[in-house]
């Protein structure tokens, strides 16, 4: 089984945030995250923050641009306000890019 760091609801960093598995952000985080992993973004999840990774999914919101190697999925509740540089963009109805 793949580990996983977790943000949960309520918490809030302020800063980089640096992960070596994957990420999920139930909570807030304000600055930078670098993963060489993925990193999902809950539906109550909200990233203020530049983000590098392997893949990201968002199911919250995201302001602030997207380096990613591979795949990013915006999903129906999802919401990215910034830049996306991805291999592939995958937008579910209801999704929003700004």
């Amino acid at each position: 089984m793949a580990s996983i760091s977790v943000i949960s609801a309520g918490q809030f960093v302020d800063g980089a945030v640096s992960a070596q598995e994957d990420l999920l952000v139930e909570g807030r985080i304000g600055g930078s995250i670098g993963s060489t992993h993925k990193v999902i973004v809950a539906a109550d999840g909200y990233l203020e923050a530049s983000v590098q990774a392997r893949e990201v999914v968002v199911e919250g919101t995201i302001v602030g641009d997207l380096t990613v190697s591979e795949d990013v999925t915006v999903t129906a509740t999802g919401q990215v306000q910034g830049e996306i540089r991805a291999k592939r963009l995958s937008l579910e109805a209801g999704g929003r890019i700004c």
